[in-house]
């Protein structure tokens, strides 16, 4: 039975889904963090030793990766992906792309329409009608003081220190 694996590639965690060509998820498991950005490359590298680890019985049944990752925005970032996956010895297909671009494509069924993601960074994401990306914020959490849920809860507890000081 063909098998796909799509990979949720983030700064703390990395989340694995392994599934069959109807959709339906087989398995699923949780290793490190792979955002190259907030991670040493040998981090990064140790990860996806991980995760070829967890797959080794199944590799010959994987017909296709999905590498979907957050600092994933040039082709440099895709190159690196590129090579971890071909070091390890997968060679079939594979794609490699933003953790924002696989969010907005699951959120509405395809690359169209648009998404808001205000987790520990923010982004957003616009397919325009012509196909062309539109790209807003995602720059990293540290920079991005206002939209997204870490600059939010960072301000709150900022105001709450304030207020409980009365000043």
């Amino acid at each position: 039975m063909e098998r796909y694996v799509g990979i949720d590639g983030g700064g703390t965690k990395t989340r694995v889904s392994v599934g069959d060509a109807q959709g339906a998820e087989l398995r699923s498991f949780t290793v490190g963090s792979t955002n190259h950005h907030s991670s040493s490359a040998g981090h990064v590298k140790n990860s996806v030793c991980d995760i070829f680890k967890a797959l080794e019985g199944e590799l010959p049944s994987i017909a296709g990766i999905c590498f979907a990752g957050a600092g994933v925005d040039t082709a440099r970032d895709e190159a690196f992906y590129t090579g971890l996956f071909r070091e390890f010895g997968y060679q079939k297909r594979l794609l490699v792309c933003s953790d924002g671009l696989a969010a907005l494509a699951g959120s509405n069924g395809g690359l169209r329409g648009a998404i808001l993601i205000a987790g520990t960074g923010s982004i957003t994401l616009a397919i325009a009608e012509d196909g062309t990306l539109i790209r807003a914020g995602g720059w990293g959490y540290r920079t991005e003081g206002c939209c997204s849920g870490y600059a939010l809860a960072v301000e709150g507890i900022k105001a709450a220190g304030l207020e409980y000081d009365g000043i």
